[in-house]
């Protein structure tokens, strides 16, 4: 499945200057539904082939009405290199034809996403131990590809 990436806005005048021909900024944006329970939600997210696990603000998880409470933590180090402390829970996510588990980082400071119109990122753990991406930044497109049709 081919997805167009998203414009965000004009980048910045010193990246315009490095790269003329790129005035925008396009980012690989995948629009997708996850749900809990009885509760659901579509959402876009950057998919993100730095990220270990998925990423989201706490407030998607308080939508969901997911108790964290008992649910497993642990530290990440930011781009920025500040500690951010995260809950993991299993979630279910959809998009096109397919419905899977996947386990979810929520946070209070996993907000930054929203700065580009994304509700948070997609990383590696459960997305691309399924699936294969690949990235073609010049067309501004990005593939998702099921692993299990291409296993011999």
């Amino acid at each position: 499945m081919k997805f167009p990436y998203t414009r965000i806005g004009r980048a910045a005048p010193a990246i315009l200057s490095a790269f003329p021909e790129r005035p925008f900024i396009s980012l690989p944006l995948l629009k997708f539904g996850i749900r809990y329970k009885d509760k659901s939600l579509k959402l876009s997210a950057l998919v993100d082939s730095g990220a270990d696990v998925s990423l989201f603000p706490m407030d998607i998880a308080e939508a969901l009405e997911i108790n964290l409470s008992k649910a497993g933590s642990f530290s990440l180090i930011s781009v920025s290199g500040q500690a951010i402390t995260v809950k993991l829970h299993e979630i279910e996510m959809m998009f096109d034809k397919y419905s899977f588990k996947i386990p979810v980082g929520f946070s209070t400071a996993a907000g930054g996403a929203r700065n580009f119109g994304a509700a948070g990122i997609i990383g590696h753990r459960g997305f691309f131990d399924r699936f294969i991406v690949s990235f073609h930044s010049k067309e501004e497109y990005f593939e998702v590809r099921d692993k299990i049709l291409f296993q011999i």
